[in-house]
């Protein structure tokens, strides 16, 4: 699905089991990312989601002392939106259209539109609103 290995560096994924959601509940740290990662990677389409909005918020990636990839957020929202979470859609599509912007994502306002499609059409208003405006 993705690699998640150098932007976590001191993060180990090594002794964690397969997450399931409940392991995935409140806010995310340091401590709780591992099961994140991999409830993610196991196809948990509503913690893909929490992810990748998690990892697009620079701000809190460079708290938490963690490397900011915007490539990285856009490829697992990319996820969530194939696993059904039109959020994610939305968030692959701001991204792809210039809203985020960071020099490991080239925006590309075809793909942008086609994932805001996706959020409109599973009735996300924001995505629509944002197709609307063109922005």
């Amino acid at each position: 699905m993705f690699s998640l290995t150098h932007l976590f560096g001191a993060i180990t994924l090594a002794g964690v089991a397969a997450a399931t959601p409940a392991m995935c509940q409140g806010s995310i740290t340091t401590q709780n990312l591992p099961n994140y990662i991999r409830a993610c990677s196991s196809g948990d389409g509503v913690t893909c989601n929490i992810l990748a909005q998690f990892l697009a918020n620079e701000a809190e990636i460079r708290a938490m002392g963690l490397r900011y990839d915007l490539k990285i957020a856009l490829n697992i929202a990319e996820s969530g939106c194939d696993l059904g979470q039109p959020q994610s859609c939305l968030l692959a599509g701001r991204i792809l259209g210039g809203a985020l912007t960071s020099p490991e994502v080239t925006p590309n306002r075809q793909e942008a539109n086609s994932y805001l499609t996706r959020a409109c059409d599973a009735g996300l208003e924001d995505a629509c609103t944002v197709l609307a405006n063109g922005s």
